[in-house]
């Protein structure tokens, strides 16, 4: 008879030996082998002043704040830590310049504001002051605007 536990037919090999897990041999003890990764903080993304550039500032500048913030981050789960620290710099221009020019453009608005209210109130004060021979006075008599009562329409 045969030694193994079932007959094995004809031009069949006889089943492989059963496995036995070898343990890996290593050099050093798990207490000597020391990993040594080299992690640096995370850059900071500006992402709240890129959000408020976007917000109250200057929109487009503030979008291009927002994907570069945001590429920071990536960058930095990537491992590209010098990639994140030029979009972390880029992120911060670009939401600086939009702060910048958002103030520019408030403060500018506010001028000619005040500039285009000045104007109408004086020059409605002008006419108000101009008496009754002025344009829109009406004062009648002056001989300012003389009307041909044949050409009125009805």
């Amino acid at each position: 008879m045969s030694a193994l536990p079932f007959p094995t037919k004809q031009g069949y090999s006889p089943a492989p030996p059963p496995y036995t897990e070898k343990q890996p041999t290593s050099l050093s003890s798990p207490a000597e082998r020391m990993i040594v990764q080299d992690m640096q903080e995370q850059p900071n993304d500006y992402l709240p002043l890129a959000i408020f550039v976007t917000i109250c500032c200057c929109l487009p500048v503030g979008i291009v704040g927002l994907m570069k913030s945001g590429e920071v981050q990536s960058r930095y789960n990537d491992g590209d830590i010098d990639g994140s620290l030029e979009s972390s710099k880029s992120a911060k221009g670009w939401s600086i310049a939009g702060l910048i020019s958002g103030i520019v453009m408030w403060v500018l608005a506010a001028v000619f504001l005040v500039v285009y209210l000045v104007l109408i109130v004086d020059k409605a004060n002008g006419d108000s002051q101009g008496g009754a021979g002025g344009a829109g006075g009406g004062g009648g008599g002056d001989g300012d605007v003389v009307q041909d009562e044949s050409s009125s329409y009805y």
